[in-house]
């Protein structure tokens, strides 16, 4: 039976070569965040997200992805491919959703900020009927005329002039707070 001190003696007597034994057993055993660590640690970044999801380590997850990313680090001694963009994407979509269920806009915005593109931003907060943050988002990133016709999606006519301001657009923004104010 393959179990957390089996791990140990893996991880302990063979080093580098038995990693992802190692790693397999505390994952049997459990063990889920010694297991994604063996598993990182191995360069197995597909099971390590896979432990961090089992444990609900997003935050660790989140960590290796961050640093997966600086490094430019190898999957298991492949280069990094668009399947290992995928399978990290998959981890931050889930935690994003995660939190998103709990109704924990703060700790969703921190994983949708690690998207990979904008466009995939837009479509999960989109499909999660997240407009105040996908405006804040837009905003954030300099994007004005998208924060300004979701502010008007929204009814929100003041945030819409403001944001209007900020990228310039002065006179539509004095003509929709003249509309504002006679309507």
């Amino acid at each position: 039976v393959l179990t957390y001190p089996t791990g140990r003696i893996y991880l302990d007597k063979c080093g580098e070569s038995e990693l992802k034994k190692a790693a397999e057993c505390f994952n049997l055993a459990g063990s889920y965040a010694m297991a994604a660590e063996v598993y990182a640690k191995g360069s197995y970044f597909s099971e390590c997200l896979s432990g961090c999801t089992k444990a609900k380590l997003f935050d660790v997850g989140l960590q290796y992805i961050e640093y997966w990313k600086q490094h430019k680090l190898k999957d298991n001694g492949v280069t990094r491919s668009k399947d290992m963009e995928n399978i990290e994407q998959e981890f931050l979509e889930g935690c994003a959703r995660n939190f998103h269920e709990l109704k924990d806009n703060k700790n969703m915005m921190k994983f949708v900020r690690a998207f990979y593109s904008m466009d995939l931003k837009r479509s999960f907060l989109k499909s999660e009927e997240c407009l105040n943050e996908l405006m804040l988002l837009e905003e954030e990133s300099g994007n004005f005329f998208e924060a300004a016709e979701i502010a008007r999606m929204l009814g929100d006519l003041l945030h819409e002039a403001d944001i209007q301001g900020k990228s310039g657009q002065f006179t539509e923004a004095s003509s929709i707070i003249l509309w504002y104010v006679c309507c």
